[in-house]
């Protein structure tokens, strides 16, 4: 307990101390104490908390710049996923197609021409309705 009372009275001694000197020193318009080491320590803080806005400023921005990365990533991938669908769908469209093509072709048996043949064959005149014409 004795110790800790010690560490106490220190601690309250010493900011007394500082507190004094940094008002005498404003007063004044000076450092009074260490004034070249303070001077380079405080250049070292500010290098420091530069550094770190620096390297939170990059952060920010490299977070920002993986985040856009992986959406558009995503959003490729989706969009490849929906090609992907169309490419299945069309080939069996087109597969399709040609079956039915194929029936098609099977069903009819008959040329235009032959088609053309039987029509004249059908609608050609008889022997007698040719004899009849002709003597008109």
């Amino acid at each position: 307990m004795a110790s800790a009372l010690i560490y106490f009275g220190g601690s309250v001694f010493l900011l007394t101390t500082l507190t004094v000197l940094f008002k005498v020193e404003d007063s004044y318009g000076d450092r009074l104490l260490l004034s070249g080491l303070r001077t380079w320590l405080d250049r070292k803080v500010i290098r420091f908390k530069a550094s770190l806005a620096t390297r939170k400023k990059q952060g920010t921005f490299n977070y920002i710049r993986l985040s856009w990365h992986y959406l558009i990533h995503t959003l490729l991938k989706r969009i490849k996923l929906v090609l992907l669908r169309l490419e299945t769908w069309s080939d069996g469209a087109l597969k399709r197609n040609k079956e039915v093509a194929k029936e098609i072709r099977k069903a009819r048996t008959h040329s235009h021409f032959e088609e053309i043949s039987a029509h004249k064959e059908k609608v050609a005149l008889t022997e007698e309705e040719r004899a009849e014409r002709k003597s008109h």
